[in-house]
């Protein structure tokens, strides 16, 4: 089983900040910035500064780009989770958690 822990952080001025954790933190854990309008998630630093070009965006998780930081799989999960709550709610979720069998 995978488990995906996402946690909102802060809002800031070019979105919500997500922490997240695979396993509970012990295979991967980093930040992802979500924008509403698109919608859209990058990887990004704990300041919320943007990690290389990777994109995924949109309702169907198109994804362009690359983050040499992070797992580009681990980080689409991370996208999926938040933006199939954001659409489920209509607003940024506090959390978006996903499991895997």
């Amino acid at each position: 089983m995978f488990v995906l822990g996402v946690f909102r952080v802060t809002e800031l001025p070019g979105g919500v900040l997500y922490r997240w954790e695979a396993d509970g933190g012990k295979t991967a854990a980093g930040f992802a910035l979500f924008e509403s309008e698109g919608p859209a998630v990058r990887p990004c630093t704990e300041t919320g500064v943007i990690q290389g070009d990777l994109l995924i965006f949109g309702p169907r998780l198109a994804v362009t780009g690359h983050d040499s930081f992070s797992d580009r799989v681990t980080v689409v999960r991370v996208a999926g989770a938040i933006v199939a709550k954001f659409l489920q709610l209509g607003e940024p979720p506090e959390t978006a958690h996903k499991y895997y069998a």
